[in-house]
């Protein structure tokens, strides 16, 4: 007769082989289902659900044979099924994650679907499966953990010590853990209150740029520049800041020119409208030109021209200033800005000859009677 050790033994891997056997053959069946479907979510799920299934397997198997080894003492048996509920917790949350990020890929999905149809309504379900999605995570693997250490007998010792300490211990932990919690608060606050999206255009302390990722605990912030940085989560809730993407992602860009008074104002509007029209970045809604300030020697012309973006309209505005720039210099030199002096009397007369005998085009001279 054999030795009870390798009977026991032999059941054990015999238990554990099969188990790897029976998921084997559960994930080829089901590998060919979701071959014959057109969704890929079956595929998904058979690809992200295999590996924890197949930890989760042998360890089930374990779990039901462990028992039956007589050959063992009791603490022995104990702590080999201790060990194995703790593999089987961290098998169910390495399922749970998985399960998440699949429903997030469908969603993902059919989001891209939509991209071209509504730019706005698709950064918004982005930003939205960005901060619910790792919410879901950290939320998954905090359980995780809890219930691993809940398996400890000691744990709930502590924890009841802990509550019944009423205390400075437990003021100081919540203090400690106030930063994460705010987070967390403001995590969930982002994905329902859509304060701001993935790509919008922020203006926070006095840095502007576009929101990039949005992370557990804080937000990356890319400036125009290419530089990053770095905000905490918890001031976009509690402090001011600017979203200038909030509604729509059209904007207008202004372009200030200053010129003399005897500009030709019809033809640098004539000229602006041209310049708009060969641009690829305005967008056709909005070309203006007005007269926004006059001071002793010019005025202010404002140009305001729409683009679909900040980023475009930024070069719609580069490229129109540099258009205008040519017009003026070499099409409408009257519009450069002329500074004048009035002269009297003979003086003057004679500072027009010295002008002209140096090639000074316009010197306008005033002759005083009196002088």
């Amino acid at each position: 007769m054999a030795d009870p050790w390798v009977q026991q033994v032999i059941i054990l891997a015999g238990a554990v082989a099969g188990s790897i056997v029976l998921h084997f053959a559960l994930h080829m069946l089901f590998k060919f289902v979701a071959s014959r479907t057109a969704n890929k979510v079956d595929d998904d799920l058979v690809r992200y659900c295999s590996w924890p299934t197949l930890l989760m397997f042998p360890v089930l198997a374990a779990l039901i044979a462990v028992p039956f080894l007589d050959v063992l003492s009791d603490t022995v048996v104990e702590t080999i099924r201790h060990i194995l509920v703790i593999v089987l917790i961290i098998g169910i949350t390495w399922l749970c994650i998985n399960v998440v990020r699949v429903a997030a890929g469908v969603v993902a999905r059919q989001n891209d679907a939509d991209k071209d149809k509504d730019g706005r309504r698709y950064r918004l379900v982005q930003t939205q499966l960005v901060v619910i999605t790792r919410t879901l995570y950290t939320l998954i693997v905090v359980l995780g953990l809890a219930s691993v250490l809940v398996t400890f007998p000691s744990a709930w010792q502590f924890g009841l010590s802990l509550l019944a300490s009423a205390s400075v211990a437990s003021i100081i932990v919540g203090m400690s853990a106030r930063p994460s919690i705010e987070n967390v608060i403001g995590n969930l606050q982002v994905a329902l209150t859509q304060p701001f999206m993935l790509d919008d255009e922020v203006v926070v302390d006095g840095t502007h740029g576009f929101i990039e990722d949005i992370v557990a605990q804080y937000v990356v912030v890319r400036t125009p520049d290419e530089r990053r940085v770095i905000v905490p989560l918890s001031r976009f809730i509690s402090t001011s800041f600017e979203n200038w993407t909030r509604k729509s992602t059209l904007k207008i860009g202004t372009v200030n020119l200053y010129v003399d008074y005897k500009a030709p104002l019809d033809s640098l509007r004539e000229r602006l409208r041209e310049v708009a029209s060969s641009s690829e970045f305005w967008d056709g809604r909005t070309c203006r030109m007005e007269v926004s300030d006059c001071t002793a020697s010019n005025i202010t012309l404002r140009c305001q021209l729409s683009a679909t973006s900040a980023a475009r309209a930024d070069s719609l505005c580069t490229y129109v200033r540099e258009q205008m720039i040519r017009f003026i210099a070499g099409e409408a030199p009257t519009s450069l800005v002329r500074t004048r002096t009035e002269f009297a009397g003979a003086a003057g007369q004679a500072i027009v000859n010295l002008a002209e005998r140096f090639g000074v085009d316009t010197v306008d001279v005033k002759t005083d009677p009196v002088a």
